[in-house]
């Protein structure tokens, strides 16, 4: 394996996982606020006036008297701080997917968005079935490709034939992970 395959393959994986900017931004406000809530709690004790909500003093005892809240107080407490830990976790260990497919060509590698792929096939199925804009809808995701149709009332739309004419088309992309094309039909058409 080349080096210029290695950098695409590398380039492929990274552009492919989404980032954890979102999460770790959210963690850093919420620590940063609870901090600056705490600094601001000081710097007024310090300066002798009134506290925000409660003295330096008055926190520490609190926290240290927090099993006198009660058991299902503090069991529902500890439920809350679980879950928001396993979900920070799952976060970050599970790698992010993003809206993206790939050619598995390594020295050129091409990402395409699944909006691309979902707009190029919805076309190829309008062209098939002679329908409106409006009368498909596509959705991608990693592995499948679902098309909802809604033909005009009294015009049958031979749904073998649409998909399969899809399925041609997702397949000369030649995508990594291939689509697997699959047409909905509305059993109610639209007036046209």
């Amino acid at each position: 394996m080349s080096t210029t395959d290695k950098i695409g393959r590398r380039a492929v994986r990274q552009e492919l996982r989404s980032t954890r900017s979102g999460t770790t931004l959210i963690v850093a406000i919420i620590a940063l606020l609870v901090l600056a809530y705490l600094i601001t709690e000081v710097i007024l004790n310090m300066l002798g006036q009134p506290p925000l909500l409660a003295t330096p003093g008055a926190l520490a005892l609190g926290a240290t008297q927090i099993g006198s809240l009660g058991q299902p107080l503090l069991y529902a407490i500890g439920g809350v701080l679980v879950l928001i830990g396993l979900v920070l976790m799952v976060r970050a260990i599970l790698p992010g997917i993003r809206g993206l497919h790939h050619t598995p060509d390594a020295a050129n590698p091409t990402i395409i968005d699944d909006t691309v792929v979902a707009a190029a096939l919805a076309k190829v199925i309008r062209d098939s079935a002679n329908l409106r804009e409006e009368q498909v809808s596509v959705s991608v995701g990693r592995r499948r490709a679902t098309a909802h149709v809604h033909p005009t009332t009294g015009v049958p739309v031979d749904r073998e034939a649409v998909q399969s004419e899809a399925q041609k088309v997702a397949d000369s992309y030649a995508l990594t992970p291939p689509l697997r094309v699959s047409v909905d039909i509305d059993k109610k058409g639209m007036v046209g």
